[in-house]
């Protein structure tokens, strides 16, 4: 007797992958990042007019406190994204600290801040977006545990 296979149920449902273009790249952007900035796009916000990538704050009320730079700024509602890599961001503890350093220094500024992990990000990365700009944020550490 043969049986009938049926689809698997409890896989998640994604997209597949857009491919990275060599511009983003050239920009400094990595794989992970790119999926949050079409993530961005898709929710109707424009790149420069509602939101711009790494921007740096690092100027005059910053000049002491060293560079804070977000991988995406949020004009409306404020909120600054991280895109957080194993690689880069649960190394070693220093690594660590400034991730919650400059989450206190943009959050002194009132600027929220929400942190998608690269899992996140290539998974679904529109969806970790919409929750972000919902206001559903989590610490950096959170985002990599899961």
């Amino acid at each position: 007797m043969v049986s009938q296979l049926r689809p698997r149920r409890n896989l998640p449902r994604t997209r597949p992958l857009a491919t990275v273009p060599g511009s983003w790249k050239a920009r400094g952007g990595s794989d992970a990042e790119y999926y949050v900035y079409v993530g961005l796009l898709r929710t109707g916000r424009r790149e420069g007019a509602d939101f711009v990538f790494q921007a740096n704050l690092s100027g005059s009320q910053f000049r002491e406190t060293g560079d804070v730079i977000p991988d995406f700024l949020v004009f409306v509602p404020t909120l600054a994204i991280n895109v957080q890599s194993r690689y880069y961001h649960s190394g070693n503890a220093d690594q660590r600290a400034h991730d919650q350093y400059v989450r206190a220094i943009l959050e002194q500024q009132g600027i929220q801040t929400a942190f998608i992990s690269e899992d996140q990000a290539t998974t679904d990365a529109e969806f970790w977006v919409r929750r972000a700009l919902a206001g559903f944020v989590s610490s950096p550490l959170e985002v990599l545990s899961t």
